[in-house]
């Protein structure tokens, strides 16, 4: 069997030295240069490097402070992910990281997850299978009455199944396996889950609600982002949209309590939430995080986690636009449907954005009556002036760049940033694209 599995190799930390080491033989990486990584939430960073030699030995040696998960990666763009923690040695004999038959581990906790590993692939075949059976035996005439057959099938699903979670239960309650595996398995499954097992939901739902996710073993896991991202993707396809979004302000709001206390953590998390609901159109859910964080724990919060949030706080829709003093005249001078842009001359996408803006912009003034104004972060008016000396809007630039207060005021964190405004200078709309903003100005305005 050739497939990529989770290969767990724990370390002990050595009290005699400054790093603990992974060393083997792996005669088809000859040459190959090897990189060690690691994991810090949402971050990684190398451990190490090393070029295998000829004959295919390695030694990697890593800094002993570092617990948790790691990869081992290849010049031939191949990875193995590895467990450090309790003992100082590890060696792998084999011939390729992704000929895992060929992999074979001193006496660690890696030889124990191996198996278990290598037994799961082999459990979640057999799994599918039965349960195939059992559907067809639910719902084909010819094989309904074979009631001795159906619980057959059922008591193996059930042993199968059992036979998973005892091999879980069987580890020492503080071992880092029985920790990580039901995290891993729940992303593994999760799909699964939610095509066909949709009775596991309500499970899965509080597995996230009642994690503690100021455990140690999340800084260097290298599954938080997927573990979080997993769940909202699940309940995204749960039940209506309404539901679905009830259910995940239940699932922020646990989560926001749950790492009310860990400064450092809850702003790395609330971030990139905050960017995947987004991303994801999930806005009633990205406006009650955002809500419930600008109301409940702004002091705890970074600035350009603020900035972000900022969308649904006050420059969420309905509110008046931070009024702007231009060379001549202010926003407010406008009285009519406003499209401010932010953005930079060396800002590739805002390059592309300005020359499709350049599509709708006649059409927007004489059909809908709309101004553009583009605010400039540039600093260097030389360059300025060249980039934008043909713009037919109207342009506008301080030349302090990210200290502009009028940057500031729109709580800008990137390029290009859009904000429609009616005619009495009130947030409409938070524009995404210059195409968003054509199909919102044409449709709507």
């Amino acid at each position: 069997m050739k497939y990529l599995c989770l290969v767990f190799i724990t370390i002990l930390t050595l009290k005699q030295t400054n790093a603990q080491a992974i060393s083997g033989n792996l005669k088809h990486h000859a040459g190959q240069e090897f990189t060690f990584q690691g994991f810090d939430y949402y971050e990684t960073k190398d451990l190490a490097t090393t070029v295998v030699d000829s004959l295919g030995n390695f030694t990697l040696h890593y800094p002993k402070e570092y617990k948790g998960m790691a990869l081992l990666k290849s010049q031939d763009k191949n990875s193995l992910v590895l467990l450090l923690g309790k003992e100082p040695f590890v060696t792998i004999q084999g011939t390729h990281i992704t000929e895992i038959d060929s992999l074979q581990f001193n006496a660690t906790e890696n030889a124990t997850f191996f198996k278990y590993a290598i037994g799961q692939g082999y459990r979640t075949n057999a799994l599918n299978a039965w349960k195939y059976l059992d559907k067809l035996y639910n719902m084909d005439k010819q094989f309904t009455e074979q009631k001795k057959v159906k619980k057959i099938i059922q008591k193996e699903l059930q042993r199968i199944k059992e036979t998973a979670q005892k091999l879980v239960n069987g580890l020492a309650t503080d071992s880092y396996l029985r920790w990580f595996i039901p995290y891993r398995k729940f992303i593994q499954e999760m799909p699964t889950i939610i095509r066909t097992e949709t009775e596991r939901i309500p499970a899965s739902i509080a597995l996230f609600r009642n994690t503690d996710f100021n455990h140690a073993n999340w800084k260097t896991s290298g599954v938080l982002k997927e573990f979080i991202e997993a769940h909202y993707f699940m309940l995204e396809n749960y039940k209506s949209l309404e539901e679905n979004a009830v259910e995940m302000n239940l699932s922020s709001k646990a989560l926001i309590y749950n790492l009310k206390d860990n400064k450092e953590l809850l702003n790395k998390v609330s971030k990139e939430l905050f960017i995947y609901l987004e991303e994801r159109s999930l806005y009633k859910a990205s406006k009650y995080l955002a809500v419930e964080l600008l109301t409940n724990h702004r002091k705890t919060l970074e600035l350009n986690v603020i900035k972000r949030l900022e969308k649904y706080g006050s420059l969420k829709i309905g509110n008046k636009a931070p009024n702007i003093q231009f060379a001549d005249k202010k926003l407010s001078d406008y009285q009519q449907p406003v499209l401010l842009v932010f953005g930079v001359s060396d800002c590739a996408a805002c390059k592309t954005e300005a020359v499709e803006m350049l599509k709708y912009y006649d059409t927007w003034k004489a059909e809908k009556n709309v101004e553009v104004v583009y605010i400039s972060l540039d600093t260097d008016k030389t360059v300025y002036e060249q980039a934008y000396k043909n713009a037919p809007w109207q342009m506008v630039n301080d030349f302090k760049g990210w200290k502009s207060e009028i940057v500031k005021s729109y709580a800008i964190y990137g390029t290009p940033t859009y904000f429609l405004l009616d005619a009495e200078g009130k947030i409409v709309s938070h524009i995404n694209s210059v195409g968003h903003a054509n199909a919102f100005i044409m449709s709507r305005l």
